[in-house]
């Protein structure tokens, strides 16, 4: 079990160094994977059986859209997952719960100038998520994951590979079983192939809990 643990963390830590290159927002992007990175290091510390929770499934599954923007075009997706087996962190005033998400995603670019038009994308992410506990729950979350694009071409950046990983963070609040929240999501390739450019989106989600 430990072994697994170590391999939960391991990945996060692997993918992380990826320098993008004409990267947009390299304060946000490393903010997002320094959070995560921490996050899964307080959660070998201190968590409840890290490695039982995130592969087994919790009692709450979860559906839901995003739309947003990155600086040459558009996207929207849809959203399906479900909770970790436990919380990883729990305490009074606040835990730290974890769910897997399966979004699929279409893009389209801001002009009809750009190389690319339009493409989808698939991605699978483990997200953690800090709750304060209250009747209005506000949450910070964070999370690295792999992604996957139709076309190496997202409008005028050649991402080299088809392979991604997506960085994100973001913040919102709970009532109940509905979320509202910001998302920031930078998607690269860690540096497999160059070129390398960052593409960064900032989306508004909805995620309905049952």
């Amino acid at each position: 079990m430990r072994h697994l643990t170590a391999l939960l963390v391991a990945l996060p830590l692997a993918v992380s160094p990826a320098l993008a290159e004409d990267d947009t927002d390299t304060l946000m992007k490393n903010a997002a994977i320094t959070g995560a990175l921490l996050s899964w290091g307080a959660v070998t510390l201190w968590g409840d059986r890290p490695a039982d929770a995130a592969l087994s499934i919790g009692p709450k599954r979860h559906v839901g859209v995003s739309v947003g923007q990155d600086a040459q075009s558009g996207l929207a997706g849809i959203m399906a997952g479900w909770d970790f087996g436990h919380n990883l962190i729990n305490r009074h005033n606040w835990r730290l719960r974890g769910q897997w998400e399966v979004d699929l995603s279409g893009w389209w670019a801001d002009h009809r100038r750009r190389r690319n038009q339009s493409g989808v994308m698939l991605g699978l992410t483990p997200v953690l998520q800090y709750e304060y506990r209250s009747a209005y729950r506000p949450y910070v979350e964070f999370g690295i994951g792999a992604r996957y694009l139709s076309d190496t071409h997202l409008a005028d950046y050649d991402k080299s590979t088809q392979f991604q990983f997506g960085d994100l963070m973001g913040f919102g609040v709970s009532l109940r079983d509905l979320q509202v929240g910001f998302r920031f999501l930078h998607i690269s390739n860690a540096g497999i192939e160059t070129p390398n450019p960052g593409t960064n989106y900032y989306s508004i989600k909805l995620d309905y809990a049952f």
